[in-house]
C-alpha cells in the first residue's frame, strides 16, 4: 500500500469505519474502454500515456503490446479529461479531472496535485450540454514563460505563472450559481495574449456565451476582464474545443448543437466575428476534440474523424474500417527518424473485443493522414460499466452475472466473472442502460438500451444453459422505453412479487405494465417532473424520482401522485429509492441524491446522513441486503453526465446509523461507481459497476451478524 492510500485511510477514519473483512476482485471485462486523451512520448513513439473517464491514467512502452496502469501516487481522481505535455518544461505532463489538476515528470507514476483539492467533488454540471468538458489551455510568450489555464465546475478559472502556484479567479458574480462560471472550454490567441472561454450556459434563443479577456496576458500579468464575443455563433450550440490558427485573431471553435447537422465549425479574423464554415460530409453528432496542424489545416473528431486543408471551407472524412466511432481526443508528434504521427482515442472495445481503440496514421502537415494502423490495448481495464446485473437461485452453484457498459454492449459470465462472453439484448445498440431481474423469478429479466425504442425482455435469464441460450424479446412501448432524465440502472423498477408488473422511468414521465410488457399506462408527474429511477415497495406501491422535483408516490399506477419527500425543488438529482423494514412500523426509506444519503425514519421526514465526506459526494446507488433489512449498501461518484468524482462503496449494518468504507485506499475507491448490487441468494457477494474500471466482486470473509 503506498503513502497515498493510507493518507486517504487516514482521512475517511475520521469520519467513518475503515475496518475491511472481505477482498475485491476486479472482474473485468479485459477490454479498454473510453479514452479522454492520449500523448507519446517526445523521444519514442511507442511511449504513449493515455487517460480514462474513471480508469485513470494507463501506459505502454512498446506500442501497445502491453498496458499497466502506473503507480499513480497522490492521483485523488481517476476520472481524468484529458492530458496535455507542458509547453515549455520537457518532461512535464498534465491531467485534469473534473475535481483537480494534476502534472507528472514520470509518465504517471508519481502526481502533484497543483489545485490541492485532493480529489474533493466539482459542482454538478448544468444539464443541458452534449460532450464531456475540456476546460485546459495553455498560453505561451517565449521559451521560458508561459500561463496555464484550467476551470474546475462552478469555480471559474485558475490560473499560473510557474506551473505549480495556482490562482482562483471567479470571472462573473454569483458563483456556481451563475451558469457563466461553469467553463467547458478555454483557448488563447498566442500572436496576441488574449484568453476565450466558453460558459456552459445554454440558451435555446440567444447565441453560445463565448468570452475574451478585453487585454492581453502577458508573463506574470493576467488580463481579468471578460467581453463577450460571439457574433455569428448559434444558439443550442455547446462549443467543445476552442483552437488557436497560428495569426493574431485567427482562431476556430468546434461546437455540437442537439439538430442537424449537429456538428458545427467557426472560425474568425477579427476574434469577435464568427462564420460558420461547411457543414460536414454528413450529419455527425457528439463533436469532441479539434486541432490545428498546419497554417490551413484542422482536424475534427466527431462520430468519425475528419481533416480540413482549407481552414474550415471544406471537410473530408479519414476514419478506418473497424474503428470504434466517436472520437475522444487526438496528439500529433514528430520524429526525427521515423516522421510525424496522429494519433486518435475512440469509446474503446465492443464486447466482441474486435472494434479498434487507439489508431495512428502518418501524417504529412496540409495532407490527409494516411496509413492507419491499429494500437492494441492488451491488458487494459477501462470500461465504463454502467451496471453489473446477477440473477441466480436459491441452492444453485452457478451465477449469471451480465456488465453492461456506455458506449461497448454487453458481456456475461457463468464462472464468476473469470471469462465474459459478448452477448446483447437486440440490436446494435452500443449503450446498456439498465438490466434488471424480477425478484420473485430469476427467469424473467427486462433490460433498456439506447435503442429507446423497445424495451427487452427474457423468461430464461437464469435457466438457459448457457449465456448464449438466453434469449430478449423486443417489446414495443407506446412512446418508446425512454430512458430517463438521467440513464441509471434504477430507470426500470419490477414489483417484488409479480414479475408481470414492471414500470418505466422515462426522460418526460413514466410508463406501467401489469401484464409483462403486453399493455402500457402512461402517466405525467406533477409538474411534469422529470423521471429518473422507479421503485416500487413490498405493498406495490409505486415511487417515482426526479430531477429538481424530489420523490412521488402513486397507489393507483400514476393516475394521482403524492408528493413523497425532498420536493422543494432543492435536490438536482435523486438517482435511487429504497425501503427497508428495519426501524419500526412502516419500515425506513433510503434516497440517493446529488446531496448525499437522506434517511426517512418512520412517522419521520427525510433527513441528510452523515455516510462518509459530506453533501457534495454524489451517492449514486443504494441497496438493501435481502437477507438482512437493517444492512444498507451505498455507492457514489457517478449520475450520468452531470458529475463524475471518486466514489466508493460504504455499508451500514445498523440502518444508517453508521457507515464503513469497504473500499478506501484501494483503487477502486478512486473510480466512479455507477451501480451496485447485493447478491440475491448469497448475501457476502457485493457487485459494483465502476464508470472506468469495469465490474469488482467482494465477498466478505465473514458477514457480520444481522442487528
Amino acid at each position: 500500500m503506498n503513502r497515498f492510500s493510507i493518507a486517504v485511510i487516514m482521512l475517511l477514519c475520521g469520519i467513518i469505519s475503515c475496518t475491511h473483512s472481505g477482498t475485491w476482485t476486479q472482474n473485468g471485462p479485459a477490454l479498454g474502454g473510453r479514452l479522454s486523451g492520449i500523448v507519446a512520448s517526445p523521444t519514442d513513439p511507442n511511449t504513449l500515456v493515455v487517460s480514462s473517464p474513471g480508469g485513470g491514467i494507463w501506459r505502454t512502452t512498446n506500442n501497445g503490446a502491453t498496458w499497466v496502469l502506473p503507480a499513480n501516487y497522490s492521483m485523488g481522481d481517476y476520472s481524468v479529461m484529458g492530458l496535455q505535455w507542458d509547453k515549455i518544461r520537457p518532461g512535464r505532463l498534465y491531467a485534469f479531472t473534473q475535481s483537480d489538476l494534476y502534472a507528472s515528470t514520470d509518465l504517471g507514476d508519481i502526481w502533484d496535485n497543483l489545485t490541492h483539492s485532493g480529489g474533493y467533488p466539482a459542482k454538478l454540471m448544468p444539464a443541458d450540454h452534449y460532450s464531456d468538458p475540456n476546460p485546459f489551455t495553455q498560453l505561451k510568450f517565449s521559451p521560458a514563460a508561459s500561463v496555464i489555464l484550467w476551470s474546475k465546475m462552478g469555480d471559474g478559472l485558475y490560473y499560473s505563472f510557474d506551473g505549480t502556484s495556482f490562482t482562483q479567479h471567479m470571472p462573473f458574480p454569483g458563483g456556481a450559481s451563475n451558469t457563466d462560471n461553469f467553463i467547458g472550454a478555454i483557448g488563447a490567441d498566442e500572436a496576441t495574449g488574449k484568453v476565450y472561454f466558453a460558459s456552459m450556459t445554454f440558451d435555446a434563443f440567444m447565441p453560445v456565451k463565448l468570452y475574451r479577456s478585453t487585454c492581453a496576458w502577458t508573463a506574470g500579468t493576467p488580463c481579468l476582464s471578460w467581453e463577450l464575443v460571439n457574433t455569428g455563433l448559434s444558439a443550442q450550440t455547446s462549443i467543445t474545443s476552442i483552437v488557436y490558427g497560428g495569426g493574431p485573431n485567427r482562431m476556430a471553435l468546434l461546437a455540437s448543437t442537439p439538430s442537424a447537422p449537429y456538428t458545427k465549425i467557426f472560425t474568425t479574423t477579427d476574434g469577435m466575428n464568427w462564420t460558420n464554415s461547411a457543414a460536414l460530409t454528413d450529419a455527425s453528432w457528439d463533436p469532441r476534440p479539434m486541432i490545428a496542424t498546419a497554417p490551413n489545416q484542422l482536424i475534427a473528431g466527431t462520430v468519425l474523424p475528419y481533416v480540413s486543408n482549407d481552414w474550415g471551407t471544406t471537410w473530408n472524412h479519414f476514419g478506418y474500417s473497424g474503428m470504434h466511432p466517436d472520437i475522444r481526443a487526438l496528439y500529433t508528434a514528430s520524429y526525427p527518424a521515423a516522421g510525424t504521427f496522429l494519433w486518435a482515442t475512440t469509446d474503446g472495445s465492443m464486447s466482441s473485443g474486435t472494434a479498434h481503440h487507439i489508431v495512428r496514421w502518418n501524417l504529412t502537415p496540409g495532407s490527409t493522414p494516411a496509413a492507419p494502423v491499429q494500437i492494441n490495448t492488451n491488458g487494459m481495464k477501462t470500461w465504463q460499466a454502467h451496471f453489473m446485473a446477477v440473477t441466480t437461485q436459491a441452492g444453485a452453484t452457478r451465477k449469471r452475472m451480465f456488465i453492461g457498459a456506455i458506449d461497448n454492449g454487453l458481456v456475461a459470465s457463468d464462472d464468476g466473472g473469470t471469462t465474459w462472453v459478448a452477448t446483447g439484448v437486440g440490436g446494435a445498440c452500443g449503450d446498456n442502460i439498465s438490466m434488471v431481474f424480477a425478484p420473485s423469478d430469476p427467469n424473467r429479466g427486462y433490460a433498456i438500451t439506447c435503442d429507446l425504442a423497445v424495451l427487452a425482455k427474457t423468461n430464461n435469464a437464469f435457466s438457459a444453459p448457457t449465456v448464449a441460450g438466453v434469449t430478449w424479446s423486443p417489446i414495443s412501448v407506446p412512446g418508446g422505453s425512454g430512458g430517463s432524465a438521467l440513464w441509471n440502472n434504477a430507470s426500470i423498477a419490477i414489483d417484488p412479487t409479480n414479475a408481470n408488473r414492471v414500470c418505466l422511468a422515462r426522460s418526460n414521465n413514466m410508463t406501467i405494465s401489469e401484464d409483462g410488457g403486453t399493455t402500457w399506462q402512461a402517466h405525467n408527474l406533477p409538474g411534469n417532473a422529470r423521471p429518473v429511477s422507479a421503485f416500487i415497495d413490498a405493498d406495490h406501491a409505486l415511487y417515482i424520482t426526479t430531477l429538481n422535483s424530489g420523490i412521488y408516490k402513486t397507489t393507483d399506477n400514476g393516475a394521482s401522485w403524492l408528493p413523497f419527500g425532498l420536493n422543494d425543488g432543492s435536490f438536482p438529482v435523486i438517482s435511487k429509492l429504497i425501503h427497508t423494514t428495519a426501524g419500526g412500523a412502516g419500515g425506513t426509506f433510503f434516497a440517493a441524491t446529488s446531496k448525499g444519503l437522506y434517511r426517512k425514519l418512520p412517522g419521520g421526514a427525510f433527513t441528510y446522513v452523515n455516510s462518509g465526506g459530506d453533501a457534495s459526494y454524489a451517492v449514486s446507488d443504494v441497496e438493501v441486503d435481502p437477507t438482512c433489512a437493517s444492512r444498507i449498501y451505498i455507492s457514489k461518484g457517478y449520475l450520468g453526465n452531470l458529475i463524475a468524482h471518486r466514489g466508493g462503496v460504504l455499508v451500514s449494518h445498523d440502518n444508517g446509523n453508521t457507515f464503513t468504507s469497504i473500499t478506501s485506499g484501494l483503487t477502486l475507491h478512486q473510480s466512479p461507481i455507477a451501480d451496485i448490487q447485493v447478491d440475491p441468494v448469497n448475501p457476502r457477494y457485493i457487485y459494483a459497476a465502476s464508470y472506468g474500471l469495469g465490474g469488482w466482486t467482494y465477498l466478505w470473509e465473514s458477514l457480520p451478524g444481522c442487528n
